[in-house]
């Protein structure tokens, strides 16, 4: 409790057991007294003695649904004046709490405790004695919870009266107010279409698809009351001359004292009634049903009234009916508009679906023949009587259909109404899946075997129950052949599928299945062959180095599928002036982990110079100029020799030398000379080393079983010029 002010605490107070208690309403007297109510799902809850109900009875070990209470504290809030529960076996709380001058406590919220003792929610004076209006309303497999109104004496130890107040449906009290007579005024929630709404409420029908709100005042004098739930009947278009599906209209007793009808008449004779409620109906919630139908005469609209006449103050009361002739006409709904069956044998009959035939036009719908299609049966409830295949608007029969294939695989069919509405024959589509009588298996559905292997043998089986017939085998390999042995075989048997055209370029996993065939029945089995292969990789994927430095890889042979054979190694595609070295020439993984070894190319550095230069690459005069000046003079030498001795002879005599030497036969010596140098020398300048540029070096793996079995990777090399040195 707060001061005027809102600046402290006067006194501030737990209430409550062992177990969960929520208050949710509080309310004062004239004198200060402060009253309180909620929920407690707690046994020792503190409760007064002498108090109304001083045991839980929603709080049994175990239980969580919990009785509401009502506590009157002194107006200091340090003691209470009484404290008690008001609940039945159900769950029920208290929401809201109101006190007129007299001191005494009006208590609502909801309950869903029947009445009566033991352990029954406490009635007494009640405008409706029973829950659920006595008509059984189920929400979530338990009772629906109906909204209640207790006022308790000053004393807080007995009731003045107790009473439910709702449908079938849920309903909960969530506020009360009095007004200065003491009447209390109740609001809440509820989801029942027979709320007891009194005849001329401001709204009779319920209208949210979730609930409404609804206020309702309870009167102290004992007296009879009506309430009628709906409050009004709509018919829509109803065909000419033919009688409507009945609509109900429940009539209710909402007073204390008993409610006498002595008449029910329509305005109208197209909508005629019939009833049990000429009657006196019980105090405190007494119930009776008047069922309408609408036969119109004309098309067009028709409103009409429904008048009942009783003791209650309000009498006679009226309610309206509509509904809108129009001429006949047929229509069928069919839901759904599909079904499907899956995974049936052969020869044997699935579990019934169900379609519903509904008439959705005006007229009554007359049924000729209901057939399937197919490997599909059905039964219904339109033949039989009542119906006897006659479909009065809006009414309704059913198919089932079961599935009994003669056959494996996808099938279809349909289900067709033959009728008098537009559009007939009416279908729905039915398709289904079904399996054979027996079933092929391996015992090595997965097979390995070494890659460039030609062929691979694996066993198959046959089982299945009751199945006699021969099973003719037969396989989609795609490339590759499959022969059987022997080609057909009964369940309990096998036969050895060879699957040839094998190469080391087959794909792995090699994925293939084998089909056996008996009579329309079909049934598959997959298979896979993996191939016990190796692949190569290399690291790094590039080296750059100067001419004449070597360049080192590693190669690692990785074993797909267990593969532990031998690996011979090799490479081609090297460069020019250059070697090929590996660590090891052969590998052999251990059919899990990578191998790897090493190969080094290894470049050589050219041995000409260029063009022009006097000198070789180490800076010294080569020999090949020295030879070819020798080989020059040698070459004079020997033209001298050839000419004739006359010739020769003056010369040597000292007068005629000049004649020998002339110009022609200098010139002739000299060019021979240097042919023979330029010779010499063109031969020494071919470069002999590695050449400089980008190379792609293949390694090869190959299997040593199999020399036609080959992985390869690429490396790749650039050679560079060496500093200082001049390339080809």
């Amino acid at each position: 409790m707060l001061d005027s002010a809102g600046s402290a605490l006067v006194f501030s107070t737990y209430l409550g057991g062992s177990s969960d208690d929520r208050a949710f309403g509080i309310a004062l007297d004239s004198s200060g007294g402060i009253y309180v109510t909620g929920q407690s799902l707690s046994a020792d809850f503190p409760t007064t003695s002498g108090s109304l109900q001083t045991v839980n009875h929603g709080a049994p070990p175990g239980s969580t649904a919990g009785d509401a209470f009502a506590t009157k504290f002194n107006p200091s809030g340090a003691g209470l004046s009484y404290s008690t529960f008001i609940g039945g076996s159900g769950a029920d709380q208290g929401n809201g709490i109101a006190v007129d001058s007299l001191g005494e406590a009006f208590i609502t919220g909801f309950t869903q405790s029947s009445p009566g003792p033991p352990a029954g929610f406490p009635i007494l004076d009640a405008v409706q004695s029973d829950i659920d209006l006595g008509l059984g309303g189920s929400c979530k497999g338990n009772l629906c919870s109906d909204a209640f109104v207790t006022k308790l004496n000053a004393s807080g130890n007995g009731l003045v009266y107790s009473t439910y107040l709702g449908g079938s449906g849920a309903d909960s009290g969530r506020g009360i107010a009095l007004d200065s007579t003491g009447d209390p005024y109740v609001a809440g929630d509820t989801q029942s279409t027979d709320f007891p709404a009194i005849a001329g409420a401001y709204q009779g029908v319920l209208k949210g698809t979730a609930g409404n709100a609804f206020v309702a005042k309870i009167d102290k004098a004992d007296s009879p009351n009506i309430a009628v739930a709906p409050a009004a009947l709509n018919f829509g278009n109803q065909a000419l001359s033919v009688p409507s599906t009945t609509q109900t209209m429940t009539v209710v007793n909402a007073g204390t004292a008993p409610l006498t009808i002595t008449e029910i008449t329509s305005s109208e004779t197209q909508y005629t009634e019939t009833s049990d409620c000429v009657a006196t109906l019980n105090a405190g919630g007494g119930t009776c049903k008047i069922n309408v139908t609408f036969t119109p005469t004309a098309t067009g609209a028709l409103g009409a009234t429904l008048s009942i006449t009783d003791n209650a103050a309000s009498s006679p009361q009226s309610f309206n009916l509509s509904g809108t002739g129009v001429t006949a006409g047929t229509a069928v709904t069919l839901t759904p508009t599909s079904l499907s069956f899956s995974n049936q044998a052969v020869g044997t009959t699935s579990s019934p679906q169900t379609v519903t035939i509904t008439n959705t036009g005006t007229a009554v719908l007359t049924i000729t023949s209901i057939t399937t299609s197919g490997d599909f049966l059905q039964t219904n409830t339109c033949a039989a009587a009542p119906l006897n295949n006659l479909l009065n608007p809006m009414q309704s029969c059913t198919a089932s259909v079961t599935f009994a294939p003669t056959a494996s695989g996808a099938r279809s069919g349909a289900l067709s109404i033959s009728d008098n509405a537009t559009g007939s024959p009416q279908t729905v589509a039915l398709s289904g899946a079904s399996t054979a009588q027996f079933s092929l298996t391996s015992s090595s559905p997965m097979t390995t075997t070494l890659v460039g292997s030609t062929s691979v043998n694996i066993p198959i089986s046959a089982s299945g129950t009751n199945f006699t017939g021969s099973i003719t085998l037969s396989c989609s390999a795609s490339g590759q052949t499959c022969t059987f042995n022997p080609a057909s075989i009964l369940v309990g048997q096998t036969s050895t599928v060879t699957v040839t055209g094998l190469s080391a370029s087959t794909p792995s996993p090699f994925n293939f299945t084998v089909i056996g065939t008996s009579g329309s029945q079909v049934a598959t089995l997959s298979l896979t062959i993996l191939f016990q292969d190796y692949s190569l990789s290399a690291t790094p994927l590039l080296n750059t180095i100067t001419a004449g430095s070597p360049a080192t890889y590693t190669i690692i042979v990785t074993p797909l599928n267990g593969f532990n054979g031998q690996v011979n190694l090799s490479c081609t595609g090297q460069p020019p002036g250059s070697t090929c070295a590996f660590s090891s020439t052969s590998v052999t993984p251990n059919g899990t982990s990578p191998k790897s070894v090493s190969v080094t190319i290894n470049t050589t550095l050219t041995s000409s110079w260029p063009r022009g230069s006097g000198r070789g690459p180490t800076g010294k005069w080569p020999l090949s100029p020295i030879i070819g000046l020798i080989i020059g003079i040698v070459g004079l030498a020997a033209l001298w020799r050839f000419l004739p001795i006359p010739e020769r002879l003056p010369a040597l005599a000292g007068g005629g030398f000049k004649h020998w030497f002339s110009l022609p036969r200098l010139a002739a010596g000299l060019m021979l000379a240097l042919l023979l140098l330029a010779g010499c020398r063109s031969a020494n300048l071919s470069p002999t080393g590695t050449p400089t540029g980008n190379y792609s070096i293949t390694i090869n793996g190959t299997l040593n079983s199999n020399t036609a079995v080959v992985r390869t990777t690429i490396i790749t090399l650039a050679v560079e010029c060496p500093p200082n040195a001049t390339c080809p």
